[in-house]
């Protein structure tokens, strides 16, 4: 079913790419089928469209980390934390990765 969601999402975005919510959607679809590396692509392509939306820079951070990239990770973390847009998540995530780096 996942992949089902994944591909009609895809051949939404085909027909509105500049699609906020849909796009959203498909990266929230690939965190969840562990597709971290294609999310990141839809995170990045989503924080260009909408670069005040900071759950979804948390949502970036937190693909990075997932595939063991720390420093970008942190890099999107420290943006967050200079724009003023530091959620609980965001702090509890960067406390996770200074306190264990790979």
């Amino acid at each position: 079913m996942g992949d089902q969601r994944i591909e009609a999402l895809r051949a939404a975005l085909n027909v509105a790419p500049d699609d906020i919510g849909l796009r959203r959607m498909l990266a929230e679809a690939l965190v969840a089928a562990d597709r971290d590396d294609e999310a990141i692509v839809e995170l990045k392509r989503l924080v260009a469209l909408a670069p005040g939306n900071d759950q979804v820079k948390v949502m970036l951070a937190r693909c990075y980390a997932r595939t063991n990239q720390q420093g970008a990770a942190l890099v999107v973390l420290d943006e967050l934390e200079r724009s003023g847009g530091m959620s609980t998540e965001a702090w509890q995530l960067r406390g996770s990765l200074v306190a264990s780096p790979r």
